[in-house]
């Protein structure tokens, strides 16, 4: 158990606590992050130990022979980590890469030595056994570390004039990619953004205030400035939209990237917990041979959460989402982000799905935070990317027809936003905000139809989306507090600079004229890109 400990469980559970989108993409629930945590550290160990005790009952030898092969694999995984770490010290170094299999096979001669040891010496079994108090450590360190829940949120605020709530997040939109050369909202291309402007409050300079999804969405539910050590969960931004309305609203939300919305709340959201723990289990297969098997080797496996987050058909989550749009004894606040248009751009704009030449999870010439120096590589994913723009206008156009179906549109605060954008300039960051690109990357769609309003307006002033949720807030007539954002409905003196947190940890910030000039030269690019695109999508 100790040997387990140190060889796999503390790699495995510092991989999951470091990055915790294992836990987040799939909602699972507390107790089944915990019985993952068992399962690595005490389960598998068990499960061997088992095996043994099942050999050596036929015959005592065999299970003397099992164990010492257990024994022999637990140490070659230990050599493997020591070889990796002194292969990544030569290589930053010297510039030396040893081949992955070259550190398996004296790994393995190490381990053999270590178990010869181990057999003819009594005294290297005092020293393994001490090993044993490693279990219970990592164990604990792991639940101090993982994204449990386990928090009260903040108290509920009051609403005086509660109406439904519809917020709808799309995801790496950039404001640039809906408009027309006059900076208008392109009809022929958007036809239903455009229409949604037409009877709403367009904010033509809104921008986003971090650019990766696991900051800006939780900004944009808890109307706060994130920081860099946050993480995507309730627990860790506790005042959020859905404890500030908790109580008096029917809460829905799909968030396939961050877990705001509580277990007790979004019920219909959280697997249950055998499910989640058999499925998380499962993947722990396949997170094992990640996490010990050298560089060059882990790179080739497939990737652990294999068709989750952006790599997940979008279709799914909104046709749920369209299901839970309906009329109620008590208001609804319903929520959903969408992965579109983030890439891999693989869609037209009536939905159908079309694979381009090595299609991977990213795209071709496209290495965060770089795209490729190649004009042309980058304008053949640029093209790709407004048609899957296009169906983000086709999806938004699905959730208006279901609200006015069903009745909701007219007495609905509706809020269509992204949580960031993306830019598309050769030899550039792709997505890392720089002071070059938060004309791409910072600029955001941001749409506010309040109830019963039909007439749209534009306005040029300055908004972030922190400002979101204080402006459902006072829509329904609840106090804001003490949130960081402003509601869009007051007067105010609006900020002229832009600030973006990075996701180097970073904050970028640049004059907003500057980022709108930099919008006007994307635009102007689109209108000089290439023919390929269908009719609707081409510039005239």
């Amino acid at each position: 158990m100790g040997l387990h400990a140190l060889a796999v469980a503390q790699p495995v559970l510092s991989l999951t606590t470091d990055s915790p989108d294992l836990f987040i993409a799939r909602k699972s629930p507390d107790l089944a992050v915990i019985a993952f945590g068992l399962w690595m550290v005490v389960g598998i160990p068990v499960l061997l130990l088992a095996g043994e005790r099942a050999a050596a009952s036929i015959r005592e030898s065999v299970g003397w022979r099992l164990h010492l092969v257990i024994l022999g694999a637990y140490l070659s995984l230990l050599a493997l980590t020591v070889l990796k770490r002194a292969d990544a010290s030569l290589s930053l170094r010297a510039g030396i890469d040893v081949a992955g299999w070259v550190l398996i096979l004296v790994a393995l001669v190490v381990a053999a030595l270590l178990v010869r040891l181990f057999k003819d010496y009594a005294i290297a079994h005092s020293y393994v056994e001490f090993l044993g108090l490693a279990a219970p450590a990592f164990f604990v360190m792991f639940l101090v570390q993982a994204p449990l829940e386990g928090v009260t949120p903040s108290e509920a605020r009051q609403a005086t004039r509660p109406a439904p709530v519809v917020l709808v997040i799309f995801d790496e939109l950039p404001t640039a990619s809906l408009l027309d050369p006059d900076g208008r909202i392109d009809r022929r291309r958007m036809p239903v953004f455009a229409r949604l402007a037409a009877t709403s409050s367009w904010f033509s300079s809104a921008t986003t205030v971090a650019d990766a999804t696991s900051r800006a969405v939780p900004a944009i539910l808890s109307g706060r400035q994130p920081s860099p050590s946050q993480r995507p969960t309730a627990r860790d931004w506790p005042t959020n939209v859905f404890s500030l309305l908790r109580g008096q609203y029917t809460e829905r939300s799909l968030e396939p990237a961050t877990h705001l919305c509580p277990e007790r709340t979004c019920r219909d959201n959280v697997p249950g917990v055998a499910r989640a723990t058999g499925s998380l289990i499962r993947d722990s297969g396949r997170i094992m041979p990640k996490v010990t098997a050298p560089t060059d080797l882990a790179e080739r496996l497939p990737p652990i959460l294999g068709e989750q987050g952006t790599l997940k058909d979008p279709s799914e989550d909104v046709e749920r989402f369209l299901a839970g749009l309906r009329p109620e004894r008590r208001p609804a606040l319903s929520v959903l982000h969408v992965n579109l248009p983030h890439h891999p751009w693989r869609y037209l704009p009536n939905g159908r799905r079309y694979r381009a030449a090595g299609e991977s999870a990213l795209p071709r010439g496209f290495r965060d935070p770089l795209w490729t120096s190649d004009a042309g590589v980058v304008q053949a994913n640029w093209r790709r990317h407004l048609l899957q723009a296009g169906y983000a206008d086709t999806v938004l156009g699905k959730i208006l027809r279901r609200l006015r179906r069903v009745r909701m549109l007219e007495r609905s605060l509706l809020i269509v936003t992204a949580d960031h954008g993306i830019s598309f300039e050769p030899g550039h960051e792709a997505r890392r905000a720089t002071p070059r690109n938060l004309g791409g990357v910072a600029l955001v769609p941001l749409f506010v139809k309040l109830p019963h309003q039909t007439r749209g307006t534009r306005v040029a002033d300055h908004a972030e989306t922190i400002d979101i949720l204080p402006t459902i807030l006072d829509a329904v007539g609840a106090e804001p507090g003490t949130l960081q954002g402003r509601s869009l409905l007051k007067a105010h003196r609006p900020s002229r600079q832009v600030a973006v947190l990075s996701s180097d940890g970073s904050t970028v910030r640049t004059p907003l004229s500057a980022a709108l000039r930099q919008r006007r030269a994307v635009i102007r690019a689109q209108e000089a890109l290439p023919e390929g695109l269908p009719a609707r999508f081409r510039r005239r």
